[in-house]
């Protein structure tokens, strides 16, 4: 069993003032990064600072999508990603190994003919949505059965999310949101998403997780917001670690690029990413220097992880 924890915008930093780990407390990450973690290169020897669409795609299909594209895309992937992803992605070459990947994460709308009506779905969902022809949606997420971006559910309970622009984009498209079933789901602690997802993830092979607040708190340049969103995730990863059994399962974490690390520049940066693998898989993943090495990497050895 592998749970896999996406971590945007998390990249491994200097020891400044910039950087919210070396300023703020962090024990569990202090120790996993020290002795669980490798260093991973997200630029890909590709000229620019590295961007979401190609990085992600890279992490998720084992290829250099930078360089299949001759530059760095933010933001969502256009027709040519899209088409390697649903050709090529991780989720894909487990299930036709005869494993059952998932992906955790709650949406707001779980139809799926009004989830493809929307112009822009991210490599995350896109892999997901092909091979699982299904979502998670707000009424997995009140059982307990789905773990929302943020982890503890406080944006809907807040009612920041939806926010004024999401609402107006799923619009756009025809999808409205029911409120009902956003009243219906309780805010929950760090530790009991940790559980949820843990229970997720005893019924497959391999389960996916997306944790995005990390780069939102990287281009916001707060200090104060970036301490709380690493504090978060950091009680989130250490709970589930702590439920998980190291000898037969795998814990891993990982980013697509640079961000949070430096508080000083509203952008990515060029920072290499954490490729943090704690339990089994530390004795088979081994050698990945690049983003694109990583899917590779599990497909080979998914016969001793799951």
């Amino acid at each position: 069993m592998i749970i896999f924890l996406f971590v945007d915008g998390l990249g491994i930093g200097k020891r400044d003032e910039s950087n919210p780990f070396y300023v703020g407390s962090f024990p569990f990450f202090e120790k996993v990064f020290r002795q669980n973690t490798s260093y991973v290169d997200a630029v890909m020897s590709v000229e620019g600072l590295p961007q979401s669409a190609t990085g992600q795609t890279s992490l998720f299909t084992g290829y250099n999508a930078a360089r299949l594209l001759g530059h760095h895309k933010e933001g969502f992937p256009g027709s040519r990603l899209k088409d390697l992803i649903k050709k090529e992605s991780l989720f894909k070459k487990l299930a036709d190994q005869g494993y059952r990947p998932t992906f955790s994460n709650a949406y707001l709308i779980d139809d799926m003919e009004a989830l493809n009506r929307q112009r822009f779905l991210s490599v995350t969902s896109l892999m997901a949505m092909t091979v699982e022809k299904k979502v998670r949606g707000l009424r997995q997420l009140a059982k307990g059965e789905a773990v929302f971006h943020d982890i503890t559910n406080q944006s809907l309970a807040d009612g920041s999310v939806p926010g004024p622009r999401q609402e107006a984009l799923l619009a756009r498209f025809g999808n409205h949101v029911d409120r009902y079933l956003i009243n219906a789901v309780p805010e929950i602690s760090p530790e009991k998403s940790a559980r949820n997802l843990f229970e997720i993830a005893r019924d497959h092979h391999f389960t996916l997780f997306e944790f995005f607040l990390t780069d939102k708190a990287g281009h916001e340049g707060d200090m104060e917001g970036a301490f709380a969103v690493l504090k978060r995730l950091e009680i989130f990863t250490e709970t589930l670690l702590g439920l998980m059994n190291t000898g037969r399962q795998t814990l891993i974490l990982t980013s697509d690029h640079g961000n949070i690390e430096n508080l000083s520049v509203p952008t990515h940066t060029y920072n290499p990413v954490p490729l943090l693998i704690a339990g089994r898989g530390e004795r088979y993943l081994k050698g990945i220097t690049s983003l694109y090495e990583i899917t590779p990497s599990l497909v080979e050895n998914a016969h001793f992880l799951m």
